[in-house]
This record gives structure tokens, sequence and C-alpha cells, in this order.
């Protein structure tokens, strides 16, 4: 097997392939510029498997989902793949050579920030790119400024497809593991282990805060730290911390970076529409009208219709709910619980429905299953005071036919014949006694 340190400059990759330089190391393997001996000038880049890594059946398959979800898109702003190569001990794949760096050179001096027109331009790019995978059917789950390269013409290519997954694909994630770089990653992942194309987005709002900035939101003193404020906080606007940061910008990344994914932009082409209206309005295009907040507002308008869809459909099923049935009552508190959440969320954002308020009604259907629940109390006491009486009855019976065919025993005397003490507290009992002797002899 030949190792990764072996590739030196002048090593021939599958015959044709002869090595330059090396780009770079990752955790999977190294990345090499190489030129084509057949073709004449012409350079490529070379993606090689550590040995160790190429024996490892989960990132094995890994590598293999970045040949395939690569060769998948066909987008400017997407490096292509070209051919997988599996000869001589060697794992890798060819793809287009990026040769200007990647986004993390431009973040490395937080005292050098990017120009704001220069961020909203590779974000319109890497939006318009992610946008191409996604229509692929493709979940990247790993955008960083490493994964993001830039050609010599500060064009965006988009890299590194090591963990992505399609929709329908199978899941490498490790039990307890975490994919994706830790700064990246959705508040949703970290919650459930669950990702889709919002998660990316997420990804691109913290690309975009970084640009602007110099550093990732919540940047706290641990890791832990960092994961509790992401996902208990609310992300400050980037223009706090840099003052050319128009509004308008603070607006749509915020957009992308809200904590509930229903809430955030829900594809890729939405962010990249609003950057586009940004920069024409700060280009000075007045003849396009900035829709940008207009948008936003809309978009949120419908998703608080849709909410306030579902608090009306929880409240008939609270309303249709059978109260007979201990199953059907947990049900309602069930529904009655997330009824009233959606509520104060509708109200706590000052939603207008066109119908009696949403909070009376839901205050009332509490009352009512409070109601319920103290009627239930109390037909539980009578039931066990009822089933006291009818023991009691039962055992008396019992003790008066044993006696009656028994009566060398004498349960009746033995029971009811108590020292004088109790019977002090208890002088009714002797009529009771009298009363029990008489009903024996009518049996």
């Amino acid at each position: 097997m030949v190792r990764h340190q072996e590739l030196q400059p002048g090593f021939v990759i599958a015959d044709r392939y002869e090595v330059i330089k090396c780009l770079g190391n990752g955790s999977m393997g190294a990345v090499y510029a190489c030129k084509h001996k057949e073709l004449s000038g012409h350079i490529i880049a070379a993606k090689v498997l550590f040995p160790e890594v190429a024996n490892d059946k989960v990132s094995a398959q890994r590598f293999r989902n970045e040949i395939f979800a690569s060769y998948g898109v066909s987008h400017p702003n997407v490096v292509r793949a070209y051919e997988y190569i599996k000869e001589k001990g060697i794992v890798a794949y060819t793809m287009e050579y990026v040769n200007g760096g990647d986004l993390a050179d431009c973040l490395r001096d937080p005292a050098k920030l990017l120009p704001i027109n220069r961020i909203i331009e590779i974000l319109i790019q890497m939006t318009a790119g992610v946008q191409a995978i996604h229509e692929s059917g493709i979940i990247h789950r790993d955008l960083k400024p490493e994964n993001i390269l830039l050609t010599k013409s500060g064009d965006v290519k988009i890299a590194d497809f090591g963990i992505a997954r399609t929709e329908r694909g199978p899941r490498l994630t490790e039990h307890g593991g975490v994919v994706g770089t830790i700064d990246y990653v959705s508040p949703e992942y970290m919650l459930n282990s669950q990702v889709d194309y919002r998660s990316d987005i997420y990804a691109m709002g913290v690309l975009a805060f970084e640009m602007i900035t110099g550093v990732t939101p919540f940047r706290e003193e641990t890791v832990y730290d960092t994961m509790v404020a992401r996902l208990k906080k609310d992300v400050e606007p980037p223009s706090n911390q840099r003052n050319d940061c128009p509004h308008e910008f603070d607006d749509i990344v915020l957009n992308a970076l809200k904590r509930d994914p229903k809430e955030r932009y829900q594809t890729a082409k939405e962010f990249h529409e609003d950057l586009v209206d940004l920069q024409k309005m700060l280009n000075g295009e007045s003849h396009r009208v900035y829709q940008n907040k207009v948008r936003i507002q809309e978009r949120n308008a419908t998703n608080e219709l849709k909410e306030t869809e579902r608090i009306r459909e929880l409240i008939r099923k609270v309303q249709n709910v059978e109260d007979n049935r201990e199953e059907t009552h947990n049900e309602m508190e069930s529904v009655l619980s997330r009824a009233t959440v959606n509520a104060n969320r509708a109200i706590s954002r000052d939603i207008e429905i066109n119908e009696p308020d949403v909070r009376i009604k839901v205050d009332r259907l509490a009352a009512n299953i409070n109601a319920k629940q103290n009627k239930r109390f109390l037909r539980k006491i009578l039931k066990i005071l009822t089933l006291s009486v009818v023991i009691f009855i039962l055992l008396v019976i019992t003790s008066i036919f044993i006696d009656y065919l028994y009566p060398e025993y004498n349960i009746i005397d033995k029971i009811f014949n108590l020292d004088i003490e109790v019977k002090k507290y208890f002088t009714d009992k002797i009529e009771i006694i009298k009363f029990l002797k008489q009903f024996k002899k009518f049996f």
C-alpha cells in the first residue's frame, strides 16, 4: 500500500496524473495539484485517501458519497468532479483545480475585514451554488470557510462533499457523533441530530456573520457554553460590531440564523434573491425598488398564518375529543398544551386572527378540563368509599354464616366481646350483639 507521505512531486497517479505539490491535508486524505501527462498544461486537483481511512468502512463510504455527490451537481459555483481512481493501493478522485485559496484565508486576520460589497458578492455566488446542490437532492452538511474555494478572479467554488447526504441516502454518523464543524452546525442538529436543506442555510448565515464581523456568533469560553448560547439566544445584529453594515443586511443575516428552521429562509434561492436585491440597492439602482424587508415580512406573515391555522386545528381537536376515557383525557391535555404554546407564540407576535380570540378559547378549554379533572377525582373517592362499605358488609355477613354453621367457634361473640374500656366508647355495640344473636336464631 502506498502511503500518503510518498506522494512527492513527480509521483504519478494512475499513470497519467503527475503530482506538482500538496495543497493541503484533511481528516480523510490529502489534496494534490497534478498535471495531466496526456493533456499538456492541464492542471487538476486529486484528493487521495489516507490508507487507514481507505480501510475504514464508514470513512470509505463518505469518500464515495463525496464523489457521487460531486458527479450529480453541475454549476459554476460548485467544484466539478472528474474521475474516480482505485489502483496500485491508491484510492482517489480527480476534480477541478481552484487556484485562488479559500475563504479561510480571507478571514485569517480579523483586523482586515472584507468590504461589505465583496461579502454580498461571495454570498450571492455561495447561495447559488448551494441551491444547485439542494436541487440535486443533496445536503452538504459541512459548509465552512475551508470548503469555500476562490478562483484568482474571485469566483466562489463550493467543495468537499465528504459528509454530504442525499435525502434518501444512508446516515453515516456514528452513535453520539457530530458530523460537521461545530461552529457552523445548526441548533436542530444539536438538539435531535436531524438536518435538512435549512441546516445549510444556517451555516451560510454563520459564514455571513463571520465575514461581516470577523468572528462567529456566540463565541463563548467553552464549546459547551457556545452550544447552549446557540440554542437559547438570538444572534445580535452584525451592525452592532460593524458600523458600515446596512440594517437591511442585518435583516438578511438574522433571517438565515433563526433558531427555529421554520422561521428561517426555506430555500437557498430565497436567501439568494434577497442578497441580489440588497446588492442592487447598494449599487444605486433606483429603478428597482428594494423589496427585501417586504419579502421577509410577507414570508413571516405567511408562517404566522400557517401557525394560526395550526392553533385553530388544535382547538378543534380539543373540542372533538371524547372525555369518557383516560387515554383520551391524556390526549386532550397534550393537545391543550400544544395549543396553549402556539397561542402564546401567536399573541407575542401580535398575530391578527379574524375570529374570537384564540387565547380566550384555550383558557375556556383549560377551565373545562380542570372541572372534568375535579369530577373524576370525586368519582374515584366515591368508588373507594363504596368499595369499603361493601367489603365491611361482606365481612359481617361472612362472620354470621360461619357462626351459624360452626357455633363452637362463637365468632360473633369473639368479634363483639370487647373489653370494658372499649365498650365505654362503643356502648351501642351491646344492642348490635343482641340484634345479631336474634338474627342468628332466625337462621
